[in-house]
Parts: structure tokens; C-alpha cells; sequence
């Protein structure tokens, strides 16, 4: 039987950006980001994070997968995106 557990994805740092004031920010993972206006399917296609194994947390509510391309990120929004990973 094959177990899952849930990690978060490292992303790198050149998609990180710095808040220098005035930006519209977004926290993902715990990095500030200015992706204020960007849906999160928008997001997730510019990374590595494989869509099916993936559980995206978005103010502490998990987004379902059905409303990615509705879900308009908002300037203070905190994301969580955990990636599973199989083992054995």
C-alpha cells in the first residue's frame, strides 16, 4: 500500500518579490509576492506544483480545484499551496 504524506513545495527565489511599498501584496508559502489581481490558476501555471497533487489554502479556507480560475488573488491574501508526495 502505497502512503502519502503533504509537504510544501519549495519555489524559487526569483519568483520572489520584495514589498518596496505601495505594491499590492500576496503572501504564498510565507513569501510576500506582488501577484495582487492574478487568478490562481494563473499562478500555478507559472510554477513546478503539479495541479493533481496539490491543496491550495487561501485565508484558511481550502479552495476547491473546480474554482482555481475564479480565485482572483487580493492584496493581503495569505496562500498556502501543500504538494503530496507518495512514498512506500
Amino acid at each position: 500500500m502505497e502512503q502519502m504524506s503533504c509537504t510544501k513545495k519549495e519555489e524559487p527565489d526569483e519568483d520572489a518579490n520584495e514589498n518596496t511599498g505601495g505594491e499590492t501584496m500576496v503572501k504564498i508559502n510565507g513569501e510576500d509576492r506582488n501577484l495582487a489581481g492574478m487568478t490562481l490558476t494563473q499562478y500555478l501555471a507559472g510554477t513546478n506544483y503539479n495541479p493533481k497533487r496539490i491543496a491550495v489554502e487561501r485565508n484558511g479556507e481550502i479552495v476547491p480545484k473546480a474554482r482555481y480560475e475564479e480565485t482572483i488573488f487580493q492584496d493581503g491574501d495569505h496562500i498556502e499551496v501543500v504538494s503530496f508526495v507518495g512514498g512506500g
